[in-house]
């Protein structure tokens, strides 16, 4: 009996280290899909992206709310890449199906409205083990004081001077990001 009980008590210890390993692992392979995520972008390697999220991803910007379809997300994908996105991970914690993080971001659109990186605060979620949303919780550096007025202001000039380009702040496509290029290009050349 006593035999039994040891191997019992042993049993019942090990149990809790496989979890542990197990859980670890999970952790591991969760950290691993938020980086080929962010180096999807980087890279424009949508593969990379698409093999990180689940079959839809809720992306949330405080009361900004967007759930897509996997292939939906191709768009939103397109569209980024345009401005030539560089993503960086500042800092990230895993643990279980959540993952809190800082992630900067610049691009030729956010190097024109701040003239510096968008660093936000993220909490990440995951559903059998794929990104299933995003959320920026806060804006850890994010410059309302240049941002608003130049966005205003560009749109403005635009309306003003090239109407053929009006919307580009709205259209989420490819040709909307190469006309927010084109007024970004045409207001620098007016200065």
């Amino acid at each position: 009996m006593r035999l039994k009980t040891k191997f019992i008590l042993i049993v019942l210890g090990l149990v809790p280290m496989l979890f542990s390993c197990n859980s670890k692992q999970k952790d591991m392979a969760h950290e691993q899909l938020v980086r080929d995520y962010f180096h999807g972008f980087n890279t424009g390697d949508y593969n990379l992206i698409s093999n990180s999220i689940s079959d839809s991803i809720k992306i949330t910007e405080k009361e900004y709310v967007i759930v897509h379809a996997r292939n939906d997300f191709h768009r939103h994908f397109q569209w980024d890449s345009v401005f030539a996105p560089k993503y960086n991970i500042i800092d990230l914690k895993v643990d279980g199906d959540c993952a809190i993080g800082t992630v900067s971001k610049t691009c030729k659109r956010i190097e024109f409205l701040q003239d510096s990186a968008l660093v936000s605060n993220v909490s990440i979620y995951f559903t059998d083990n794929k990104i299933s949303e995003i959320q920026t919780t806060e804006y850890v550096f994010l410059d309302y004081l240049k941002w608003q007025p130049r966005r205003d202001n560009l749109t403005s000039w635009i309306d003003e001077n090239h109407p053929e380009l009006s919307g580009f702040v709205s259209d989420i496509s490819i040709k909307g990001a190469q006309n927010y290029l084109k007024a970004i290009a045409l207001s620098k050349s007016n200065e």
